[in-house]
């Protein structure tokens, strides 16, 4: 089991070296999902990779942000000068990256970023398939849901312990990119969820709270049973915070997975512990997160976000003991001098060995080189990471060695025996991986329709009673709870269906969702609607033979990453932060989002039961975040299915562009979401027909701009 810790700087990374962990994962200057950290530059990298493989550590780079067509190939040129220095592995969310890491990087290790929302077996399985090595799971799962997937999935596993949580599943919000450009995807996140709200439901409106910021993760009294749980990587969150963070929240976490290692009897969380961790850049509030529990009020800090106040005495201690502290690896030395043949001198540590023989030692012709004269000149050993445990000195009594000479026979063993030690923890000396040969599936083409997704009854009768021809996309509850009477209806009139899978998917619906694909098995349905890649990857090992449609938040920014997709769906819609110009990049057959409430997060927390109580029922619940404008962001409860959804303030409409002819009508996605029945009518006329658009407030968001 590893114990991963974060590193937003050089000072941080050393710190969390010198208090323990097994592995440190750190960004760069460019394509990490933590743009506002420190960061370390490309020269403090390699310097971090040489220090950590002295130290029997790991190094991981965070590349976890989507890219852009223009930014593609100049990433893998980024990691190539880290993969050379012997970096271990890579943090990675974008599927085209994924897809060619390992024609470019074959030994290095490839590790799907918690970005990627994976919530189950299936999304383990396709990431494997495309040779990665580990899977970091979404913070949502129970250890009873983590257990299962590790023991089928036969991937590596990585879950959080410590630190910040997003109330969104992370790579699934674009709450912040949506408001103000600064995109999560991008490690840009202006944190909206920190921000207050008010809630409305059934006409009562809740008092202003903080409902979608959740406490700090401090796993500390659970981890027996995670530690039980075959977990192979545990992690702390925290590239943001101050390196006395990441070396005290380490050392604490190192100290107790020993503790409970040398005997499960011992182990007992102090409350001094948890009190200092609280001390430690925590919020004031926190808990243990989702291990335990699938939602609920006690995990979100509704009175106030705040970080609680830090002790300097403790950081004092942490700065001394820590940050400061000179670590070095002890090590003995040989030196066989005799004079008329070569010099001879080794520096061993533990059983790695270097051994450099070199000039023909002088015979002293007035002053002799004693011994003590060069087990001194061997001892100083200064800014290297080592330091001379014991040394032995074999001479023949009458040498003259200058000092030059013993100086520099000492720097090129030192750098030997350096190398020796680096070389054994190499990524490069690692097993290849299989590149990613492709996905074997075999395309459902169909004809390309405007698209157009319900989530009520009245939306699909609005819908399905237009002249022209679409296909009706029903929203995964919408077809659990009416499905006969949808089919009844579509085969009256003609009509063709998609059939959504939920946005979030875990193994726990894998049943419900095999008697949807039965249920799918009507002339009327053309196939299904995948918007994660836990969905798609249910859909494509359930051997389905339909049509498949990618949706938006498979996030196909680039021309690989559209690639592997169109290997496992038949259609793609493009993803919703790029620009107009940015979708022009790539491949152009994708459907475009021209009308509807942008989804804005998918959530475990409720904001119901957080407010008010669970309501759970059947066709889910609507209700309304109020913030500080007065705007109000629509949330469904997909209660069949355990997640909120919440959607923009106000619609997108890219209206004037379909009936100016830029966008092709067959090439639409139009999303309902609180529309009416006259509001779906017309919202289609208008898109169908070139008909005004009634109404106002209508946005283009991304359209333009994009994000940075």
């Amino acid at each position: 089991m590893e114990l991963l810790s974060p590193a937003g700087s050089f000072k941080g990374f050393l710190g969390a070296v010198n208090a323990g962990c097994d592995a440190v994962y750190l960004g760069g200057t460019r394509f990490g999902a933590r743009a506002y950290a420190e960061n370390f530059t490309d020269e403090e990298i390699i310097k971090a990779i040489e220090y950590a493989h002295l130290f029997g550590v790991k190094v991981y780079l965070t590349v976890n942000t989507l890219l852009k067509e223009s930014e593609f190939f100049d990433c893998l040129s980024y990691v190539d000068t880290f993969y050379k220095a012997g970096l271990d592995g890579c943090i990675l969310q974008d599927m085209g990256l994924i897809s060619v890491f390992h024609h470019h990087f074959p030994k290095m290790e490839c590790h799907i970023s918690t970005q990627a929302f994976v919530t189950g077996t299936d999304g383990c399985r396709l990431f494997k398939e495309m040779g990665a090595s580990r899977v970091v799971l979404a913070r949502e799962l129970s250890l009873s849901e983590i257990k299962k997937i590790k023991a089928d999935a036969d991937i590596e596993i990585e879950t959080f312990i410590h630190g910040a949580m997003c109330y969104s599943y992370s790579g699934d919000c674009l709450f912040s990119s949506c408001l103000g450009g600064r995109s999560g995807n991008r490690g840009r996140c202006a944190g909206p969820c920190r921000l207050e709200y008010s809630v409305i439901s059934d006409g009562k409106e809740s008092k202003p709270g903080f409902y979608l910021s959740m406490k700090d993760q401090c796993a500390l009294t659970i981890l027996p049973g995670l530690l039980d749980a075959d977990i192979d990587s545990l992690k702390i969150e925290g590239r943001m915070k101050k390196p006395e963070y990441s070396a005290f929240t380490t050392s604490v976490y190192r100290r107790y997975i020993d503790l409970y290692r040398s005997g499960k009897d011992h182990f007992k969380v102090s409350s001094k512990d948890i009190d200092d961790l609280k001390h430690m850049y925590l919020r004031s509030d926190i808990g243990t997160g989702y291990y335990d529990r699938n939602n609920g009020r006690d995990m979100i800090t509704v009175g106030s976000p705040a970080y609680g106040g830090n002790d300097p005495a403790l950081m004092q201690t942490v700065e001394e003991e820590f940050l400061n502290k000179d670590r070095k690896l002890p090590i003995t030395a040989v030196l066989t001098a005799v004079s008329g043949e070569p010099v001879c001198l080794t520096y061993t540590y533990k059983d790695l060995s270097f051994t450099v023989t070199d000039f023909v030692v002088e015979k002293a012709l007035s002053k002799v080189t004693t011994a003590e004269d060069m087990k001194k000149q061997i001892g100083k050993l200064g800014d290297t990471p080592f330091i001379l445990d014991d040394s032995r000195i074999y001479d023949s009594g009458d040498c003259f060695i200058p000092v030059r000479l013993l100086n520099e026979l000492r720097r090129t063993c030192i750098e030997g025996l350096k190398a020796e030690i680096i070389k054994d923890h190499d990524c490069r000396n690692q097993r290849a991986f299989k590149p990613f040969a492709g996905f074997k599936r075999t395309p459902v083409p169909f004809k390309k329709l405007p698209l157009v997704y319900v989530s009520d009854p009245d939306q699909f009768r609005a819908a399905v009673s237009v002249s022209e021809e679409i296909y009706v996309i029903c929203d995964a509850a919408l077809w659990l709870n009416h499905h006969e009477s949808l089919v009844k209806k579509a085969e009256t009139v003609g009509k063709e269906l998609f059939v959504a899978l939920p946005d979030i998917v875990r193994d726990r619906d894998k049943e419900t969702l095999r008697v949807l694909l039965k249920d799918f098995d009507h002339d009327c349905v053309k196939g299904c609607f995948c918007n994660s890649p836990e969905a798609l990857a249910f859909v494509y090992f359930s051997d389905y033979g339909k049509s498949v449609i990618a949706g938006p938040s498979l996030y196909a920014w680039n021309n690989k990453a559209c690639e592997v997709l169109k290997e496992l769906s038949d259609g793609l819609v493009a993803p919703l932060e790029l620009s107009k110009s940015e979708i022009a990049r790539i491949q152009s057959d994708q459907y475009v989002f021209a009308y509807g409430r942008i989804p804005l997060m998918n959530t475990a927390n409720c904001v119901l039961k957080t407010a008010f109580s669970c309501q759970k029922k059947k066709d889910g619940n609507r209700a309304y975040l109020k913030d500080r404008m007065n705007a109000l962001f629509p949330v469904h409860t997909k209660c069949d299915f355990c997640f909120n959804s919440i959607y923009n303030s106000v619609p997108t409409s890219l209206h004037d562009e379909v009936t100016e002819g830029k966008i092709d009508r067959g090439s639409m996605l139009l999303y309902m979401t609180e529309e009416s029945f006259d509001d779906t009518k017309n919202v289609l006329d208008a898109f169908l027909e070139g008909s005004d658009l009634k109404g106002t407030g209508y946005t283009k968001v991304y359209r333009k701009r994009g994000v940075e």
